[in-house]
C-alpha cells in the first residue's frame, strides 16, 4: 500500500520533482526541526486567513 501526499506546489520553496532513489538521500539529510516547520505552517495559515478576511470582510 502506498501513501500519498498532497502539496501546494506553488508554495514549495525550491520545488523539484525527485525520483524514487532520492528518498534515501532525503532521509539521510534529515527533516526540518519540528518547531521551525510548525512556525512555517502557522505563517501559511495566518496568511491564508488574512487573505480570506480581506476578500470577504469577515472572520473565517
Amino acid at each position: 500500500m502506498s501513501d500519498y501526499l498532497e502539496v501546494l506546489w506553488e508554495r514549495e520553496i525550491d520545488a523539484e520533482s525527485l525520483g524514487v532513489n532520492s528518498w534515501e538521500t532525503i532521509a539521510n539529510r534529515g527533516f526540518d526541526n519540528p518547531r521551525q516547520f510548525s512556525a512555517y505552517l502557522h505563517t501559511l495559515n495566518y496568511a491564508r486567513r488574512i487573505k480570506f478576511i480581506s476578500r470577504n470582510g469577515r472572520n473565517c
